[in-house]
């Protein structure tokens, strides 16, 4: 409760030159429809004098649409302790991070969206090739370009070892937050206050939110066991999971198709995220050592995923 004299606050946010007013329009309803729900986790919009829940605030060189927008959203209580590749949680947390996004997909499953349309996750695959041989005919002589171009046939190579598409479409399907990590949560003595950022949501497979989410809470970014998948902390995210869905009236459990693939969709969501530091590398050419680690870091969990999903993959 709000003392006395204590001033409210509130998290202004600009969006960045990319993003599309469609998009905007889209999360901004699924954050409305998840206050109806009554979920707890996520902020509110605060509404202009109009009704609308974002505003144009100018022009901005280089963007999609040449518009410049902003929200304001109410603002979360409690700590902002992680980024998105690092440190790990505690165990407690992850714990309590599982069960926050089973709780963010009850709260949803009944959603149908607005009609805005995105690529899915297996959708994304088949735009790499291409983009990928464009920025490495472009390629320049950073540390990155050299370790962009050592990788390039590897990676190439990766995006042929996924699942067929009627597996994907026969998997459930809802708004996913789609960029579910440590550093988009908010933390207050061990559990999830606050679910923040979805920039990233869309209507995909629920399996691929529960492996982005795996990917980036249970892979070592640092010390001696760099980028190994950490199978004792996916058991304990996995099982948390699956008791929190267990114990609601909306959602069901993973179910066998869900289990089964689940190597294969952590494998595509390491692709996705491969495909982000690329694009954002040569977006911003900046900072060439940090996205050249992170690419190795990728590279290398790549493989190790290969001998986890190399029964499930259509090779």
């Amino acid at each position: 409760m709000r003392r006395h004299g204590e001033r409210t606050r509130y998290l202004l946010k600009f969006y960045r030159a990319r993003a599309q007013e469609g998009r905007i329009r889209f999360e901004h309803a699924l954050t409305t429809e998840l206050n109806r729900s009554g979920f707890e986790l996520s902020p509110s919009l605060i509404p202009t004098k109009q009704g609308e829940t974002y505003l144009k605030v100018g022009e901005f060189p280089g963007s999609v649409s040449g518009a410049y927008y902003a929200a304001i959203f109410s603002f979360l209580e409690g700590e902002s302790r992680y980024n998105w590749n690092g440190p790990l949680c505690t165990d407690e947390e992850l714990a309590h991070a599982a069960a926050a996004l089973a709780s963010y997909h009850n709260a949803i499953s009944g959603w149908k969206g607005t009609g805005w349309k995105e690529p899915r996750g297996i959708a994304l695959l088949s735009r790499m090739p291409e983009k990928w041989r464009t920025y490495a005919s472009g390629a320049g002589d950073t540390s990155f370009d050299a370790c962009f171009l050592k990788h390039h046939a590897e990676l190439l190579r990766a995006l042929t070892r996924v699942l067929d598409k009627s597996v994907y479409d026969a998997m459930p399907h809802m708004a996913i937050h789609g960029d579910y990590h440590a550093g988009n949560l908010k933390f207050q003595d061990g559990k999830v206050t606050g679910l923040f950022d979805f920039d990233w949501s869309r209507m995909d497979a629920r399996i691929f939110d529960v492996a982005v989410s795996m990917l980036y809470f249970c892979t070592a970014w640092e010390g001696a066991s760099d980028d190994d998948l950490m199978h004792r902390r996916m058991a304990c995210f996995s099982e948390a999971y699956q008791r929190a869905v267990g114990g609601t009236k909306g959602i069901s459990p993973l179910n066998r198709l869900e289990r089964q693939y689940l190597p294969a969709m952590i494998h595509i969501a390491t692709l996705c995220m491969i495909d982000w530091i690329i694009a954002e590398f040569y977006s911003l050419r900046s900072d060439p050592e940090t996205y050249a680690s992170h690419l190795r870091r990728g590279v290398r969990l790549i493989r190790e995923m290969k001998g986890e999903t190399s029964l499930l993959f259509r090779v």
